[in-house]
């Protein structure tokens, strides 16, 4: 373990996607974490608002009428519109980087890149649409016309549910950032093991912004160098520095 090398390639051959997640262009990183979970939003929302317009209908039949709506020419609409309006709120905010720094930043991007509003005409241009083909019937069809505002509503709502879910998500991660820093203190290799686990799941949840990935590449190349030398903490203040910048 005192040689430099030695120390690298265990670091190096224990490495999982906390750290590979940095290899990857955050921007691109960040762009394709939101769109796919502001799309699963979205599809959910217009489920969910689609059962208060149609509340005599049960759930499969819900569920077909969202489906005619959203064909893969409108979810492909719906990415399209999702993703232009990031990169339009990124300019409008200011963001030249390409990379949110912070979920405040992605919440001005996405009220300033008028996303909402962009979501919502492709999805009214679907119902149109499955209307006029004959996909949904016509009387239905009105009854959901006259209910898209309800729907669209709904769809706002839940975004910024979502976001503000985002807002917690950091702050769990900081929490047990802390908690493995306090059991690493301590040399409570199971209390690291459980804080460990806790931030590996919460990173699948939280779009990655390079704070929370230093922060969690860090602690990871900690972890296993400690875990890989047999639970040993008698690690030199070079090593440490090392795990910090592998």
């Amino acid at each position: 373990m005192d040689n430099f090398f030695d120390i690298e390639n265990i670091i190096d051959n224990t490495r999982n996607s906390l750290g590979n997640i940095v290899t990857f262009d955050l921007a691109n990183l960040q762009d394709s974490f939101l769109q796919s979970k502001i799309g699963m939003v979205v599809d959910n929302a217009v489920n969910a608002g689609l059962k208060t317009v149609l509340p005599d209908f049960i759930e499969n039949q819900v569920i077909d009428i969202k489906d005619a709506i959203l064909q893969d020419g409108i979810k492909a609409g719906i990415d399209e519109a999702i993703s232009n309006s990031i990169d339009l709120g990124k300019s409008v905010v200011g963001i030249f980087t390409g990379n949110f720094e912070n979920i405040s930043q992605i919440q001005n991007a996405v009220k300033k890149g008028g996303m909402i509003d962009a979501i919502s005409s492709v999805i009214d241009k679907g119902i149109d649409l499955a209307i006029d083909t004959g996909l949904i019937d016509k009387n239905i069809g009105e009854v959901i016309s006259s209910g898209k505002k309800t729907i669209f509503k709904n769809i706002s709502n839940s975004v910024d549910n979502s976001l503000e879910k985002q807002v917690s998500g950091i702050e769990n991660l900081d929490k047990y950032c802390e908690k493995w820093q306090t059991a690493y203190r301590e040399q409570n290799l199971t209390e690291m093991d459980k804080a460990y686990k806790k931030i590996s799941k919460q990173l699948e949840n939280i779009v990655p912004l390079e704070s929370t990935i230093n922060k969690a590449r860090e602690i990871e190349n900690l972890h296993n160098l400690i875990k890989n030398s047999g639970g040993d903490f008698n690690i030199s203040n070079d090593t440490i520095e090392l795990a910090k910048v592998l």
